[in-house]
């Protein structure tokens, strides 16, 4: 059984809250149910949307949510990831699947700003449905288990699992809650690769010539820039981490 807290319109637009018992039903992601949970009519103002233990079977209903960067829909029952995502290919960087029943990862090459995807729990057993993620540009986490080996999908347990996607999708800083440097990705494949072929990054200047010909070597606003996108990431983390937290709270409660 689910509590859940829902909104009812009563007569002179005055808005009451409501618990009503949901008892084995398929909650359908509509934007009835978007306004429920994040409190907003304006699809344009939704910047993360919790879904998460609702029993959601499908992916569906999320065009307009245009600034949507963050959405989590762990602990629910979706099967498919194909054709879920309109609308939020351009905007969606962090998206919480975690136990769930997917198998395969198509439809995550759609997303094109993606960059953290969580995915412990599931039932990924094919590699090369994780090499697809190769053509996901931004991409720098993928979390296929938890760090301490727990939760994990079938893949895990493929021999030179983690050379493999490593090697196969290069631009990942963390793999499974293990964080890598670019090069070490690729003596991965040095170890544990069984003759996988291997191409060492050429090394960049930390400093370019033009900063190096300049007074000084950085500017005050380069310097607030790239700590703004640092501060960024670890403020959309920290809101992720708030709302596992909230979803556990109201589970301990019911």
């Amino acid at each position: 059984k689910l509590q859940f807290l829902y909104f009812i319109e009563e007569r002179g637009g005055r808005e009451r809250e409501k618990m009503e018992d949901i008892q084995d039903q398929e909650v359908e992601m509509t934007f009835e149910l978007v306004k429920v949970v994040t409190g907003q009519f304006d699809k344009t103002s939704i910047l993360s949307l919790p879904l998460c233990g609702l029993d959601i079977k499908q992916i569906q209903n999320l065009d307009g949510l245009s600034r949507l960067h963050t959405l989590n829909l762990s602990n629910n029952k979706i099967m498919s990831l194909s054709g879920g995502f309109e609308g939020v290919q351009r905007c969606l960087k962090r998206l919480d699947l975690r136990f769930n029943r997917i198998s395969k990862l198509d439809g995550l090459q759609s997303l094109e700003v993606l960059e953290v995807v969580y995915l412990q729990g599931n039932f990924v057993r094919d590699l090369d449905t994780v090499i697809g993620l190769a053509g996901n540009q931004r991409l720098r986490g993928l979390h296929l288990k938890d760090r301490d080996g727990s939760n994990p999908n079938p893949v895990c347990t493929i021999p030179n699992y983690k050379s493999v996607v490593m090697k196969k999708l290069p631009r990942l800083g963390t793999l499974d809650g293990e964080f890598f440097l670019s090069e070490q990705s690729n003596a991965l494949a040095l170890t544990d690769g069984e003759g996988l072929e291997v191409v060492l990054p050429s090394s960049q200047p930390w400093i370019s010539s033009s900063l190096l010909s300049d007074a000084t070597f950085i500017s005050t606003k380069q310097f607030i820039s790239s700590s703004t996108a640092i501060a960024a990431d670890l403020f959309q983390e920290c809101d992720l981490l708030l709302q596992q937290a909230d979803t556990a709270i109201k589970k301990q409660s019911e």
